[in-house]
């Protein structure tokens, strides 16, 4: 299980932001699933409705995003990890909806000690 939170600041305009995400998942072998929820939103900014209009102050919009991410993948027998994962904005104002893929690969790093 992950539970996180944060706070992002950015210079002006932008307005600065709250982060959270809740995961839970498992392994089972050499398998690793997971799904979880992400939430992302902007404390002040400006709040238009119908997301065609003023694109030119798009990063002064006050945004709110919600996710869901599911995914999984494999490590191999030589410690390399294989996955993938599929994320979907629930909710979104003053922002398109979007769907993301990820891929990922990872390595282990030998360490002497």
């Amino acid at each position: 299980m992950l539970l996180d939170g944060g706070y992002v600041a950015y210079r002006k305009p932008v307005p600065n932001r709250f982060v959270s995400s809740a995961f839970i998942g498992q392994n089972q072998g050499r398998w690793t699933y997971f799904v979880g929820y992400q939430d992302n939103r902007a404390f002040r900014g400006i709040d238009i409705e119908g997301l065609s209009t003023a694109r030119v102050r798009f990063a002064e919009y006050k945004r709110v995003i919600g996710s869901f991410s599911a995914g999984g993948g494999y490590t191999s027998s030589r410690g390399m990890y294989m996955g993938a994962n599929v994320s979907r904005w629930l909710t979104a104002r003053n922002a398109p909806e979007s769907t993301g893929v990820v891929i990922t690969l990872g390595f282990q790093v030998p360490l002497k000690r």
